[in-house]
């Protein structure tokens, strides 16, 4: 496995995994993700938090932007060097598993016409499909908690909208070409609307602020419009 470190910008480096098997790079990337966002699992990396500012963990490559008044570019390029080899021989962590429960309904706010049209199948048929499958997180991005998950079945996949929707509710299920993924707050989107779920995705607040992790698996269950909203109004009381 090949690991390069460039500089992105004044104060980011990047960091691009290459291996011919894709999930193998990708593991790779979600490791070394969790020793920079975690150093406490490493008293030798705990003054992290005194330089880095953020951590975006892609398919590939990871971006480590830095506080560049109080470290440089060859300080952050050499501790990624060696949290890559750390990540590299050390013992991957248990993959976590979310299972998310999704209402499906909605049809005036959904895509499904638009869905049933391009694949063939009725929205029976592509729910049984869909929700069958066990998806990874490739990536975090795009907007606080957004992760990309994949990999859709060809028989499943659906082209990005024409024309970008201004608003996407907070909670819509999306797909788009093969990945799928959860809108965590409203915003602009392009994707293809199947679905909504009251699970949050992202916590400011919070010490782990991202519900996903690159590296984990998520399958999603259908649940009725009461459960639906039963579980909007516990979010609102949190």
């Amino acid at each position: 496995m090949q690991i390069d470190i460039f500089p992105a910008s004044e104060d980011a480096l990047i960091v691009y995994v290459k291996d011919t098997d894709g999930i193998c790079a990708n593991q790779l990337i979600g490791q070394i993700a969790q020793y920079l966002l975690y150093p406490e699992r490493d008293e030798h990396h705990a003054e992290l938090s005194c330089w880095l500012r953020d951590v975006t963990p892609s398919y590939h490559s990871i971006l480590v932007r830095y506080n560049p008044l109080i470290t440089d570019h060859f300080a952050v390029k050499s501790l990624l060097q060696e949290v890559s080899t750390i990540a590299q021989c050390g013992k991957s962590e248990a993959m976590r598993h979310h299972k998310i429960p999704v209402y499906f309904g909605m049809p005036d706010e959904l895509d499904w016409l638009r869905v049933s049209h391009v694949t063939g199948l009725s929205q029976s048929d592509y729910l049984d499909a869909f929700l069958s499958c066990t998806f990874r997180v490739f990536a975090l991005g795009f907007a606080p908690g957004f992760g990309f998950l994949g990999t859709l079945p060809d028989a499943l996949r659906v082209p990005r909208l024409d024309s970008p929707r201004k608003h996407v509710p907070a909670g819509a299920l999306a797909i788009a070409e093969s990945q799928t993924a959860i809108y965590p707050s409203s915003s602009p989107g392009g994707w293809n609307l199947i679905g909504r779920t009251a699970v949050p995705l992202f916590c400011a607040t919070s010490p782990q602020p991202n519900r996903f992790r690159v590296g984990d698996s998520v399958s999603f269950t259908a649940i009725d419009l009461l459960t639906y909203e039963a579980q909007c109004a516990e979010v609102e009381r949190d």
